[in-house]
């Protein structure tokens, strides 16, 4: 480190020896920004309140006030400031309790010069750091307080990512629907319906963990990876896994979403669905007039590297009259005023229940969302981001 970043810093030094508060002032005083000399710890902690100095050195046994007194009281007023313990070899059972009210550094005596500076300039790469990030986050929360115009301008970039109603013109005898609602400007959910070479259409829910900016640059970020990866022809769960390597490489472990991708063949009439960790797909039977939540499971996309990540695939023949419901968790985790949640993640009876061969999607969608609404009742709103896509073959 360089050693003039010594001079932004200040320290405490308390020590009842004279000779040692002369040596160290000598020492110390041309290396750093400034110094406060005290004989005792009572002394010291009105230095400390006086002056708010980056580190604290102080002897263990002094009159008056010793120093883990004086510590334990600084302590209770500033738990992050860095206090370093000066110890004779015969004081280690003082040190078990320094442990104990928080002090980390000690210093045996006599006190070495290298080892005193080593110790100091350790601590002070770490406040000048810790000073660092204070003050970004003070300039972030700035530039939040000023950042309305961009969180509108990228919540209508990423509406204006979103599929058309119109996507699936191409497939003649397909009835699909699909809805998205932000509850803050920028949503952390994002759908994709678009449509593939050789009569495929590509059907994917993302829901990004947390709300706002960041989680809609997330789900910009899915998006963009999305299209370079429909190039390569490969299947829905290679494509899950290649995309969580991509989120990875870009962001390191930092994000991580959930996400269910499901491709329709029209030519085979089949659909072959993946899932990261994604609120489970249901599927109704038209056949049977039975509906079931498939048990795909899968780990969620940046969450684990490319040996651990896991996406499990299934192939479905599709009927006339079958239906796949595709959503996050938004509809399901619906609180009421009784804390009491719409409908289980895993069951999903209540959404089930919407269900009828003939049934169009959108008169689906509209019964579900009413359903929740009542659930909901006057007084309650939605608190997290709902996205859905409703699939059916007339």
């Amino acid at each position: 480190m360089d050693p003039l970043h010594l001079k932004k810093i200040s320290i405490l030094y308390v020590e009842d020896e004279e000779s040692i508060r002369e040596k160290m002032e000598h020492i110390l005083l041309k290396r750093i920004k400034n110094l406060y000399m005290a004989e005792n710890g009572k002394i010291g902690l009105e230095l400390f309140m006086k002056h708010s100095p980056d580190i604290i050195i102080t002897d263990i046994r002094m009159p008056i006030m010793n120093g883990l007194e004086m510590s334990e009281k600084i302590r209770s007023i500033n738990k992050e400031i860095p206090i370093v313990v000066t110890s004779a070899f015969n004081e280690e059972r003082y040190l078990m309790q320094a442990i104990s009210i928080g002090i980390k550094e000690y210093i045996k005596k006599p006190i070495q010069l290298k080892e005193l500076i080593k110790t100091i300039t350790s601590l002070t790469e770490t406040i000048l750091l810790r000073n660092e990030l204070h003050e970004a986050q003070i300039e972030l929360k700035k530039r939040y307080n000023d950042m309305k115009e961009e969180m509108e301008m990228a919540a209508a970039f990423q509406r204006s990512l979103l599929p058309l109603k119109n996507v699936a013109n191409n497939f003649p005898g397909i009835d699909i629907t699909f809805s998205t609602e932000a509850c803050s400007d920028v949503s952390g959910d994002f759908l994709i319906v678009e449509e593939l070479e050789n009569k495929r259409l590509a059907m994917m829910i993302v829901d990004v963990m947390g709300h706002g900016v960041g989680a809609g640059l997330v789900t910009i970020e899915a998006k963009t990876i999305f299209d370079e990866l429909k190039r390569l022809h490969i299947s829905p769960s290679e494509t899950l896994k290649a995309l969580n390597e991509r989120v990875i490489d870009i962001s390191g472990f930092n994000q991580f979403f959930t996400t269910c991708y499901a491709v329709f063949d029209l030519i085979e009439s089949t659909i072959t669905i993946a899932s990261a960790g994604s609120v489970p797909i249901i599927y109704y039977d038209a056949a049977s007039s039975k509906s079931k939540v498939l048990p795909i499971v899968g780990t969620p996309i940046g969450l684990f590297s490319k040996k651990d990540f896991y996406t499990e695939e299934i192939t479905l023949e599709v009927n006339s009259g079958d239906i796949f419901i595709m959503q996050t968790d938004g509809y399901i985790e619906a609180l009421n005023k009784e804390e009491v949640r719409f409908d289980s993640l895993t069951e999903q009876n209540r959404i089930r229940k919407h269900f009828k061969k003939n049934k169009a999607s959108d008169d689906i969608l509209n019964d579900i969302k009413k359903d929740v609404i009542k659930h909901l009742g006057n007084e309650n709103s939605f608190d997290d981001d709902v996205s859905i896509i409703i699939f059916r073959k007339e």
